[in-house]
This record gives structure tokens, C-alpha cells and sequence, in this order.
């Protein structure tokens, strides 16, 4: 089956000889997609579902059956798609996959000048195409924009003219770091007159700390990362030390076939460490089961087949999934191999499943600060040390009254003695009958008994039975806890020991731990699961890749660690092009493959598919730099053309697919937040740690049973919208209205839709709300003290760019009115100036904040405030 589908049988010459007067037909690009949409699913790979036995997805198999190549006269193919007779017509009229004219008329021109078949275009390594060479030698600044610009000239476009400067520092910074420029960060690069102005601010924007987060973003939706455990009941967990580890990887630049392979095998590398093992919770992100009736078994099959679906979809852009449950049904990928896959990622060890709510999942690790190490060790010192104090306390405890003093006379110590030993005597029998009264106590309260189970066991034990060791052992006992002559001695040591116990515990508690990687020394058998269902087991399978791929390496063992350096092996076809696809993505709003999470045979064909070969073999020939790859996209003419619309370019490319212009997209749920922030001056700008609760709308949580939300004080209110606590399935709700996942399953791109809800959350949010009353207070302090001033430094502010006379005179008008409507309405002025936890200015007038806060809300429910240009 292999070599059917890898390699087309050599076509006879005279079969291939083309129609001069018919262009040549390219197979991959043009007839491919027709079989696998109208075609596959009956005669595709798919063996249960396949009809007639007739396979068109292999040309071995249509050749002689359905297809005589260079004759379409002679071919059934070309009969049954042009048959008007319902019961030969192909498709058959019931499956509504009906054949337009013109995908007819290509088949007919494909058959006649050969029905050459070829690799699909994605299985094929890429190879580095050289560059062309368009006519406008003067456009282009590097690579990417000849191919870009020989596209264009094809289809007799123009390219638009560079943007702006203000628009190009913006949209850098907003594609680099998700926020705005500073009023001050734009006026020095609009002064900026050097040769490299621009590349030096690309430089500074890659260098920021908050490059990572704005990259993180994304991942963190292929990752589905989450805090909880999605299903049902949703339990909390820890894993933002995984997100963290994704912050810090793409600001240090760890290249990317190092960052693909210790998410995968973190673990598995040789003397892994800390950082490298909680990298591995790529795989744990996974959503987990709670109920009690759950079978452990079934979900463990669930937890490997979503592994292996989310790696095939993250670092292959396959549909891999879909085999789950029979062959697919157009990529050359059997069920049998998909469980061959599945088999790398179903031998967790420790992954037990969900055993009751908020409970840790092992694998985990536990990774304390300095500070709680530091803290934790003088606790336990203080505690050993107690402890020995304990203990000579207790050997101190005499039973019988002490000796008498030494200034006693002869007489009176011959005496005394014999008093004294009475006195002891008589002690000594009411200390043993006291422990035995204990002793019978606790032997009554059997199950009840609160003893340590050792201790108990002595007490059970006849006391002739006894060794010395145990009974000194329970003597020791019962004088430090039961002894009410010792009391005195032990509470307080017992009070500060607890207190240790309190302390100890409570650091302990604080340490952040991560769900983790481990491989069980024994790996679990894998099988075929028919129709995938996990109690139906075929043959076992053992770990491997799909064949239509380069092979493992034969004497590597068949592990996770030994997938990852497959995945980024130079040979595999895929995991460069889907990488660059997506990094593309992020700087033109589509990739060049716009079904990024399919380069099956049922995705789109590339827009520029040479310029995505050129990209994918440059970022590995870089050593696999993101950074660079990213500094040559933003460096290019392409990226820096304006995005205004061109009529004369829509006409012959609606979608904007060749580029004649940059592309205009809102921000992501997290960036709007996060602009807001920005622009009031709220923002918290700290990096990583424990996900905080911002604002929720009023009673959201009210009826979600035992789910709380513990909102966030101070500072924490303000973080960037990544750091927010992500509920699986209540998606904080702000950003669930903009697009954003639920994350319970991997999300390669989020949907972008225009609903009157996103206004009414940047309206009326509280956290939105706020940033309007706070940036109203900023405008008022720091941008002058005239109307117009201020509305100029407003705008700024917000838009980098400085308004028009326009733009001005209708904020003079919305101010005005404002004014005099809070002039009157002050208790509404008031209430207003009091949105929010911030501090609300005691030197301000409240009615001037009142309308400077409408004219701040105004200006962040602007559509140019929440989209890149």
C-alpha cells in the first residue's frame, strides 16, 4: 500500500502527452481537492467504507479500472461523472457531493493529458526553492517579498505603499508584545531618522519581556492549557508552572525543535532537570474525569487517544484523530497506524485519573521558591530540634517523689528515708494504676481510639507479654500525652510544636507543584480498538509512525524521547511548514495555508506554496531561531505595506490571499483587556506566577454550585489576560464573549465574530469601566490643562497616532455635553468616579473626572482601539 500511495506509477510517454491548447493540470493543487471532497469517501483510504473495491486515492488502483490515461473517451471515470442516468451517475446524486461543470470539465482534461498523479504536496520534504527575480527590482527588501511580489505581478496587482511610521510602531508592538506603544516610545522613533530606525525597534520589541507573553498566548490555546480539570465537575488544578516555562522558552529564544522536543519528552532527556520535566505537561493539559463511576480503563484510553490527536494536530497539522474509529477517510492514515501512534502516549506512570475533587494528578513535580526552601528547612530544624527537647522531657519524669535534700540531719534522714520510700512507694502505685485505667480506657474505645497505631497495638498486647523496650515505649507515651502530673511539662511543648507542624504545613501547601511526564518502567500493551472502542481490543501495536512518513530510526528505542527527534528530524515533511504557517499567521491574520490545523489532502492549498517551502527550509536551516524567522517576516516590504482596502485588488483577490495589502484584524479577547490596561496605566507588568481573578460580572458564579471565584485584590486585578484563572467550562466570561476557548481540547485558531455583546462588555465591564475612570485621571494629570490638549494627549494615548480637526471636534462635543450632564447629575458623577477598587483621587473634581471618563470610554470602544492595522 505504501509504495501505491508514495510513489504514482510511471504514466507511458504517449499517456502524458498534453494538449497544447489546454494549460498543463496540476493534480496536488487542482484535482486532488475535487476527489477528496467528492470522491474519498466512498473510493478512498478508508477500507470499511470504500464501494466497488476501487480505490482513487491510489493511481495503481484506478489505472485500468476507472482511468485509462491520455483517453478520457475510454475511461469509466469520465462516463460515470458526465452520466445523466441517476443509477450510474458519479457522485450518486443522493450523497449531494454533485460535480460542478468546471470540476468535471478539469477530470476530463486531467484523464486526456495523462492522470499523472503526485505526492500530495504536504508529504513531500520541502526543498529550497531559489527566489524569483519580479520585474520591480527596487520593491522588494528581502526573499519573502520576490515571491510575494512575482505573485502579484502574475495577477497584473500593484503592492500598496508602506504604512506610516505611527502605524508601523504600532502594529509592531501589538504583533510582538500584544500592547500599545507608549506617546513617548512613538515620538522617539518618529524622530528617529537613521538608516535602521526601524530594525533597531524591531530589535528592542523582540528583546522585551513581554514578547513571550504575547507569544505564549497562542501556544497556550495549541496546548490547551487550563487551571481546572474541565468535565463535569471541574476541579482546580496547578499547572502554571507549565505556562510559565512557555513565557520563559520564547523569550530566551530556546530554538524550536529543542522546545518541541522536551514538550514531548521533557522527561525522557538524559538527567533531565526541573525545568525540562515541566515541560512535559504539555501532555498532562489534558482535560480529566471526576465522576465517581468513571472507568479508569476507558479513560485512560481517552487521556492517550486526545495525546495523540493534539501532538498530530500541534507539530503536524494532521487530522490524525480521525482514525480513531476506522481508517481515514482521505489522508493515507490507517487506524492501525493511529494506535501505533496513540501507543507512545498511553504508559503514564502514576496517571491514575481523578480520585475526588481539587486532588493533585501524578505524575507531579514540586518546585519551591528559595525563599520557601530557606523558610521550610529552619521549620523542620526547629521541629527536630523540639522533638529532642521532647524527649529529655520525658526522661526527666519521675514517678515517685524526688530523693530528699542534703542539709537533713543524720537522724532525720534515717527517718526520713523510710517516709520518703513509703511516700514513693504509695506514688509509683497511683502513676501504674493511672496508665492502667489508660490503658483499659483505650482498649474500650477500639476502632475510636486515637492512639498511633503502634502505640495502640502495645496497649492491646498483655501486659506480661510485654518487652522491656515496648514497655518503656508506652510508659514514654503516656507520660508526654496522658499523664496529668506531666501536663504542666508537656503543653506548652506540644503548643509549639504544633504551631511548627502549622507553619511547616502551610509552606508546604504553598509550593507550586505541575502535573508532569513519566514513563512506566513497563509499557502498557497497546491495541487496535475496534471502532474505537476501548472493551473491543484487535491486535496489539507497538509504537510507530504513520508509513507515508520517513521511518523511526531502527535502533532507537520506541519511546516518546525517540517521536520528538522524529518530529524534528530535517526529513519530516511537516513540522517546519506547519511552525511557519502559524508564525505567519500572527503577522498577516491567515496562514499561507489558511486550514492551519489540516495539511491533509482535504486542506487548502497554499497561497504561496513555494515562499511557504522557502520559509519552512530557511527556519531550519537557522538552527530552528524563531526570533530570526520573525525579524525577516516584520523586516520585509510585505509586512509593512498599508492595510487600507483597495477596490481594484478586491475585484481579482477578495480574501486578500496574495497580499496586495496588509490585513486588518481585532485584537484577541486577552489583547483588548490588555490594551484597556495599558492605556489607563493600570497595567501590572510583573511576569508569571499563580493565575489571579480579575473582575467578574455580578453573580456570575452564583448558581455554579461548589465553583468559587476568590476575586483578586491590588495589583493582581491587573495582569495581563493570560494570567487570568482559565475555568474550563466557565470560560471567563469577558473573554468568552471576544472568541476565546474553553481550551478543553486543542485550539489552533480562534474564530473572530462581531456580536453587540463585545460592546456591551468594553462599555460596561467592570475592569473596562475602570480603566476608563483611571485613564480619565491620567488625561486630567498628565495631558496639559487645556480641552483640546487633553483630548490630543487622550487620543494619543489610546491610538498613537495625534487626531484630526475632526476627531477633535466630536470629542469637544461629547465632552461638553458630558460636562454639563454631570454638572447636573452629580450623585451620577460620583457614582461613576467611584467604579473599581483603584483609588478614587480626592484633589480631582469628580464632575470634570465624571466627563473625562466618558470621553476615556469613548476612545477604548473605538474600533481603531481594538484592531492592528
Amino acid at each position: 500500500m505504501l509504495a501505491a500511495v508514495i510513489l504514482a506509477p510511471q504514466v507511458p510517454a504517449i499517456a502524458r502527452a498534453e494538449d497544447e491548447t489546454q494549460p498543463a493540470i496540476d493534480f496536488s493543487r487542482q484535482i486532488r481537492p475535487i476527489l477528496s471532497s467528492k470522491c474519498f469517501r466512498c473510493h478512498g483510504p478508508d477500507e470499511d467504507q470504500r464501494e466497488g473495491d476501487l480505490r482513487l486515492d491510489v493511481a495503481e488502483v484506478a489505472y485500468g479500472r476507472v482511468i485509462v490515461p491520455g483517453d478520457a473517451n475510454a475511461s469509466k471515470l469520465i462516463h460515470r461523472i458526465t452520466s445523466r442516468d441517476p443509477d450510474k451517475q458519479m457522485p450518486p446524486p443522493d450523497s449531494k457531493l454533485a460535480l460542478t461543470p468546471a470540476e468535471i470539465s478539469l477530470l476530463e482534461q486531467w484523464v486526456s493529458q495523462g492522470a499523472e498523479y503526485s505526492l500530495h504536496w504536504a508529504f513531500a520534504k520541502p526543498q529550497q526553492p531559489a527566489a524569483p527575480t519580479p520585474k520591480n527590482q527596487l520593491w522588494s527588501r528581502n526573499e519573502i517579498d520576490k515571491f510575494l511580489l512575482k505573485r502579484l505581478e502574475d495577477e497584473a496587482l500593484d503592492p500598496s505603499p508602506e504604512a506610516d511610521k505611527v502605524t508601523l510602531i504600532r502594529r509592531l508592538s501589538f504583533d510582538l508584545t500584544g500592547l500599545p506603544p507608549t506617546i513617548e516610545e512613538v515620538d522617539r522613533f518618529l524622530v528617529d531618522e537613521r538608516p535602521r530606525a526601524y530594525e533597531s525597534l524591531v530589535d528592542r520589541l523582540l528583546a522585551s519581556q513581554h514578547y513571550g507573553e504575547r507569544m505564549a498566548q497562542d501556544w497556550l490555546d495549541l496546548a490547551r492549557y487550563g487551571d481546572t480539570n474541565g468535565y463535569e465537575n471541574d476541579s482546580d488544578r496547578q499547572m502554571w508552572l507549565y505556562r510559565d516555562w512557555i513565557i520563559n522558552a520564547l523569550n530566551t529564544n530556546l530554538p524550536f525543535d529543542q522546545f518541541t522536543i522536551e514538550q514531548i519528552a521533557g522527561d525522557l532527556l538524559p538527567h533531565a532537570n526541573d525545568s525540562q520535566r515541566i515541560a512535559s505537561g504539555f501532555n498532562r493539559n489534558t482535560t480529566y474525569n471526576e465522576e465517581g463511576g468513571a472507568d479508569p480503563e476507558e479513560f485512560a484510553v481517552v487521556y492517550a487517544v486526545e495525546r495523540a490527536s493534539t501532538t498530530a494536530t500541534v507539530f503536524l497539522g494532521l487530522t490524525m484523530g480521525c482514525a480513531q474509529c476506522h481508517d481515514h477517510k482521505y489522508d493515507p492514515i490507517s487506524q492501525k497506524e493511529f494506535y501505533q501512534f496513540y501507543a507512545f502516549f498511553n504508559s503514564v506512570d502514576g496517571e491514575k485519573g481523578a480520585t475526588g475533587h481539587d486532588i493533585p494528578l501524578p505524575p507531579l513535580i514540586s518546585l519551591a521558591t528559595k525563599e520557601q526552601t530557606v523558610e521550610l528547612d529552619r521549620t523542620r530544624r526547629e521541629l527536630a530540634e523540639l522533638a529532642t527537647r521532647i524527649a529529655e522531657a520525658v526522661a526527666r519524669v519521675e514517678v515517685a517523689p524526688a530523693a530528699a535534700g542534703a542539709d537533713q540531719t543524720r537522724a532525720d534522714a534515717v527517718a526520713g528515708k523510710q517516709a520518703e520510700k513509703e511516700k514513693k512507694d504509695a506514688q509509683t502505685v497511683k502513676y501504674f494504676a493511672a496508665q492502667a485505667a489508660w490503658e483499659e480506657h483505650e482498649m474500650q474505645q477500639q476502632e475510636k481510639s486515637k492512639l498511633p497505631a503502634d502505640v495502640l497495638m502495645l496497649v492491646k498486647l498483655e501486659a506480661d507479654k510485654r518487652s522491656s523496650e515496648q514497655r518503656q515505649q508506652l510508659r514514654d507515651y503516656f507520660v508526654e500525652h496522658a499523664y496529668s502530673q506531666a501536663k504542666q511539662i508537656f503543653e506548652p511543648l506540644h503548643q509549639q510544636q504544633a504551631n511548627l507542624k502549622k507553619q511547616a504545613e502551610a509552606i508546604d501547601k504553598a509550593v507550586a507543584t505541575t502535573m508532569v511526564m513519566k514513563k512506566m518502567e513497563q509499557r502498557r500493551p497497546a491495541h487496535l480498538l475496534i471502532r474505537g472502542d476501548f472493551q473491543q481490543k484487535g491486535e496489539q501495536v507497538e509504537p510507530d509512525v504513520p508509513a507515508i512518513f520517513p521511518p523511526l530510526p531502527a535502533q532507537r528505542a520506541r519511546d516518546r524521547l525517540a517521536l520528538a527527534e522524529w518530529l524534528v528530524d530535517e526529513d519530516n515533511p511537516l513540522l517546519a511548514r506547519v511552525a511557519v504557517n502559524r508564525l505567519w499567521k500572527q503577522f498577516f491574520g491567515s496562514g499561507l495555508v489558511k486550514t492551519m490545523e489540516d495539511f491533509g489532502v482535504r486542506g487548502e492549498y497554499p497561497s504561496h506554496p513555494k515562499l511557504l517551502d522557502w520559509l519552512a527550509t530557511e527556519f531550519v536551516r537557522s538552527r530552528w531561531n524563531v526570533k530570526a524567522l520573525q525579524k525577516k517576516i516584520v523586516m520585509s516590504t510585505t509586512y509593512r505595506q498599508a492595510s487600507r482596502y483597495r477596490p481594484d485588488a478586491a475585484r481579482i483577490d477578495p480574501y486578500n490571499r496574495l497580499l496586495a495589502r496588509q490585513n486588518r484584524f481585532r485584537f484577541t479577547a486577552e489583547g483588548i483587556r490588555d490594551t484597556a490596561l495599558a492605556v489607563a496605566g493600570l497595567l501590572n507588568e510583573d511576569i508569571g506566577g499563580p493565575s489571579v481573578y480579575p473582575y467578574q460580572p455580578a453573580d456570575y458564579y452564583s448558581d455554579k454550585g461548589r465553583w468559587k471565584w476568590p476575586q483578586s485584590k491590588g495589583q493582581d486585578l491587573y495582569r495581563r489576560g493570560l494570567y487570568t484563572y482559565w475555568r474550563r467550562t466557565t470560560t471567563y466570561p469577558t473573554f468568552g464573549i471576544f472568541d476565546a476557548p474553553s481550551r478543553e481540547t486543542c485550539t489552533v485558531e480562534r474564530p473572530r465574530t462581531n456580536t453587540p455583546l463585545q460592546a456591551l462588555v468594553t462599555l460596561n465591564d467592570p475592569t473596562f469601566v475602570e480603566a476608563a475612570r483611571v485613564f480619565a485621571e491620567r488625561i486630567m494629570r498628565q495631558g496639559g490643562t487645556s480641552t483640546d490638549d487633553r483630548l490630543k494627549f487622550a487620543f494619543r494615548a489610546t491610538l498613537a497616532r495625534s487626531p484630526d480637526e475632526r476627531d477633535c471636534e466630536i470629542l469637544r462635543g461629547v465632552y461638553a455635553d458630558r460636562l454639563a450632564n454631570y454638572t447636573v447629575a452629580t450623585q451620577a458623577a460620583s457614582a461613576l468616579v467611584q467604579q473599581g477598587e483603584h483609588p478614587t483621587p480626592a484633589d480631582l473634581d469628580p464632575i470634570q473626572l465624571a466627563a473625562w471618563t466618558n470621553i476615556a470610554n469613548v476612545l477604548l470602544n473605538l474600533d481603531e482601539t481594538i484592531t492592528r492595522e
